[in-house]
């Protein structure tokens, strides 16, 4: 299983970050108030959009938003962690992670 809950996507691209303090914070439990407090903390994501919880991948097409069958709250421990081609994975770690596919 990943450890790469929670994760949250830009609100305008489809770059993706995880911090570990916020996976401390909601690794026994998945609330609204953990929620909120996490997401006041989100930083603004290079392209100008914001990390946001909620969001998903954006499709490099069209910029049609991939949706997610979960809540924000559910989501809180979503594993499952979907980065498309071009977009960058951002971590407390510093350690920049870029996607490419190549054919």
């Amino acid at each position: 299983m990943s450890d790469c809950f929670p994760h949250f996507f830009c609100d305008r691209c489809s770059n993706v970050i995880h911090r570990d303090y916020d996976q401390y914070l909601v690794w026994y439990d998945a609330t609204q108030k953990l929620l909120d407090e996490i997401s006041g903390t989100l930083p603004e994501c290079p392209c100008g959009g914001r990390f946001a919880p909620g969001g998903g991948p954006k499709c490099r097409r069209c910029g049609a938003e991939f949706e997610n069958q979960d809540d924000p709250i559910r989501r809180l421990h979503d594993p499952f962690m979907f980065v498309v081609d071009g977009a960058c994975v951002f971590s407390d770690g510093g350690k920049l992670y870029r996607v490419k596919i190549r054919e």
